[in-house]
């Protein structure tokens, strides 16, 4: 996607009120720090965290996201360390979120063909 499409589509979904975030199947990278961290995650590729492009209100409801490489990139840096926040099960965010904040995606319940993981179900290794 070009970069102007992707402005286009951000500013779409800002109108529309639905409030999008950077996902990424659990990269090795992320995956390596969240057990150096003793954050538990599903050994699976269907565990999530997401990249915030905005700042997200406390008992915003977040409908969907986006995929990007900066997901990527992130998770690569030092400062990885930033507050990692959880969204509930509800899909309202328990906190308020900053734009570049890490979400675990934890606390949501799926069906088993979801994309979201549980909490603290396999140490990953």
């Amino acid at each position: 996607m070009t970069k102007p499409a992707a402005m286009f589509l951000i500013v779409l979904c800002l109108i529309g009120g639905v409030i999008f975030g950077i996902k990424y199947s659990m990269p090795e990278e992320y995956a390596s720090h969240a057990s150096e961290h003793g954050e538990y995650y599903f050994q699976s590729n269907q565990a999530q965290v997401v990249y915030a492009l905005q700042p997200i209100a406390r008992d915003t409801k977040i409908e969907d996201f986006m995929l990007g490489e900066r997901s990527i990139e992130r998770w690569k840096q030092p400062e990885d360390a930033l507050p990692i926040v959880t969204i509930a099960t509800d899909n309202f965010a328990r906190n308020d979120i900053e734009k570049g904040q890490i979400i675990r995606m934890s606390d949501l319940r799926t069906e088993a063909s979801g994309s979201i993981c549980f909490p603290k179900c396999a140490r990953w290794h």
